[in-house]
């Protein structure tokens, strides 16, 4: 996804809630939401951070048309 801040356009992280989270957070979702990444896009690590955002890496796979807001597709 993509914010644009002071006319510069950066990669935003997905939410875990966009990819199967319930909100609470649970080992167990966001373990079944690190094996999709892993498996589906390649991804080599996978990180929640404490405001529920996904952090990828490579992070090429930002880039894929899946990560794009529905406004751009």
């Amino acid at each position: 996804m993509y914010s644009f801040h002071e006319g510069t356009k950066k990669i935003e992280s997905p939410l875990c809630t966009d990819w199967g989270c319930s909100g609470k957070c649970s080992k167990e979702e966001h373990e079944r939401i690190e094996t999709h990444f892993i498996n589906e896009y390649g991804a080599a690590t996978v990180e929640f951070t404490d405001s529920k955002r996904i952090n990828l890496s490579p992070s090429i796979i930002l880039e894929k048309e899946d990560f794009r807001p529905k406004s751009f597709q």
